[in-house]
C-alpha cells in the first residue's frame, strides 16, 4: 500500500462521510462551550463590537484573541456546519441517476421542521417553569435572549425558520439559512457544476463573495457561500481526494496537513486576532470574514481526508456526538438561560457547568425521541407524496393518451 493509500480516506461519491458526522459533533461540543460562556459577562462583553480586546496576558486574552478562540469559536463552528449541510445535501443527488425530487422536499422539511417545532416547544416550557427577566448582574447576551412576555403568537412565530423569532431559541437563526439552502439545492448544485474542473478556484471565489457579504453587511452573502462551497466539495470530490493523495506521497507530508490545519484553524477565527482593526475598518471586517470561510472549508477538507483527523473523528465516542449534535445544538441555549437564572448572575460558573452536563442529557433523550422519529418520518412523507403524485402523473397522462386517441 502507498504512502498516499496509507495516509488518505478514499470514499466513493455516494458513501457518506463518517468523520464529517464526527467533525459535526465537535463543532456542537465547541458552540455549546461558547454560549454557556457567554453567561459570564467578561465573556459575552467581547462580542460587543467596540474595538476593545481584553488586558494582554489575561486568561481572558488567551481565550478571546489567540489562537485558543479557536475552543470557544461558535459562530464560526456554525460555519463549518454550513459546509458540512452543502456536502452531505448534494451527495445523494450525485449518487443517483434519477433523483426524487418530488420526495426530497416534503422530506427535507419534515425533517428540518419537526425537531425545530419540539425545541421551541421545550423553550417554551423551560421559560413557563422558570421565568426569566433582565437584570444589570446578567450579561447583555443573557438580557438580550431572555424571554419577557412569553405569548402563543411568540411560540408560534418562533416555529417559523425563515421569518420567526429567534429569541426564545437563539440556534434557530442558523436553521434560517439551512432552509433556503435546503430549498435552493438544485441552483447551488447547479453553480458547482460551473466549478467541476477547477473547484478550488470556485472555492476561493465563494470565499471572496462572503468576505464582500461582510463588507456589504449582507447576511445571504455572507453565509450562504459556504453551503456552495460545499456543493462543489461533494461534485468535485474525486479530484480533491486525488489532489490530497498526492500532498500525501510527498516527503514530510505529515508536517504538511499539521501545517494546512494549523493554517486553516487560524483563517477561521482570523477576526478575533485582529478585531480591533477588523471593528473599525470594513475592509479589514470582510477580509477576515472571507477568511474564515475558507478557513472552515480547510477544516473540513483536512477532516474528509487527512487519515489522523479521520480516526479520531470515527471513533466511537466523537461518532456519539454527532448522533447527538443536532438536538444537543437545538436544546442548549434554552437549558442555559433556564440555569442562570435558576442559579442567579453571580453563579455563572456552576451554570456554565450545569449547562454542558444537562444539555448533554437532554440531547440524548431529544435526539431518541424527536429527531429519530422526525427521520423516519421524513422519509414515509417523502415516499408517500412522491407515491402519490406519481400516480396522479401517470393517471393524467393515462387520460390524455385516451383523449388523444378519441380525437384521433
Amino acid at each position: 500500500m502507498s504512502v498516499a493509500q496509507k495516509t488518505v480516506v478514499q470514499p466513493r461519491v455516494t458513501d457518506r462521510l463518517r468523520q464529517l458526522d464526527g467533525l459535526r459533533g465537535v463543532a456542537a461540543v465547541i458552540v455549546v462551550v461558547h454560549h454557556s460562556l457567554l453567561l459570564f459577562p467578561r465573556f459575552a462583553d467581547t462580542y460587543l463590537n467596540n474595538g476593545q480586546v481584553p488586558v494582554v496576558g489575561s486568561v481572558m486574552w488567551l481565550l478571546t484573541a489567540t489562537p485558543l478562540k479557536v475552543l470557544t469559536a461558535g459562530g464560526e463552528a456554525v460555519l463549518v456546519f454550513f459546509v458540512m449541510s452543502g456536502i452531505v445535501l448534494t451527495l445523494p443527488v450525485l449518487g443517483r441517476v434519477n433523483f426524487d425530487w418530488v420526495a426530497y422536499y416534503p422530506r427535507r422539511i419534515v425533517r428540518l421542521y419537526l425537531p425545530v417545532i419540539a425545541a421551541v416547544l421545550f423553550a417554551a416550557l423551560l421559560v413557563v417553569l422558570l421565568p426569566q427577566f433582565s437584570a444589570p448582574g446578567f450579561s447583555w447576551w443573557v438580557n438580550a435572549y431572555s424571554v419577557n412576555g412569553l405569548t402563543v403568537d411568540r411560540v408560534v412565530s418562533a416555529t417559523d425558520v425563515l421569518f420567526g423569532d429567534v429569541v426564545i431559541n437563539n440556534p434557530l437563526w442558523s436553521l434560517r439559512w439551512e432552509v433556503v439552502f435546503s430549498l435552493a439545492l438544485p441552483v447551488f448544485i447547479g453553480l458547482a457544476l460551473l466549478a467541476r474542473k477547477r473547484p478550488l478556484l470556485g472555492i476561493l471565489a465563494a470565499c471572496v463573495l462572503a468576505g464582500l457579504g461582510a463588507f456589504w453587511l449582507n447576511q445571504s452573502f455572507t453565509y450562504l457561500p459556504a453551503f456552495l462551497i460545499g456543493s462543489i466539495i461533494a461534485i468535485a470530490l474525486d479530484s480533491l481526494r486525488a489532489g490530497a493523495a498526492r500532498l500525501s506521497s510527498v516527503r514530510g507530508s505529515t508536517l504538511i496537513w499539521v501545517v494546512v490545519l494549523a493554517l486553516g484553524l487560524v483563517a477561521l477565527i482570523a477576526y478575533w486576532l485582529v478585531r480591533p482593526w477588523a471593528d473599525s475598518d470594513r475592509v479589514v471586517y470582510g477580509v477576515t470574514l472571507g477568511l474564515r470561510t475558507l478557513g472552515a472549508t480547510v477544516v473540513v477538507l483536512v477532516a474528509a481526508f487527512w487519515r489522523p483527523a479521520v480516526r479520531v473523528l470515527s471513533s466511537r465516542f466523537v461518532q456519539w456526538l454527532g448522533v447527538i449534535s443536532f438536538s444537543l445544538y437545538l436544546v442548549h441555549v434554552p437549558i442555559a438561560l433556564a440555569a442562570i437564572h435558576l442559579l442567579g448572575a453571580g453563579n455563572w460558573k456552576w451554570a456554565a457547568l450545569t449547562t454542558i452536563v444537562v444539555a448533554v442529557l437532554v440531547a440524548m433523550i431529544f435526539a431518541k425521541f424527536v429527531e429519530k422519529p422526525s427521520h423516519l418520518l421524513s422519509k414515509r412523507v417523502g415516499t408517500l407524496v412522491s407515491t402519490r403524485l406519481g400516480t396522479e402523473q401517470r393517471d393524467i397522462a393515462q387520460k390524455r393518451a385516451i383523449a388523444e386517441d378519441d380525437g384521433a
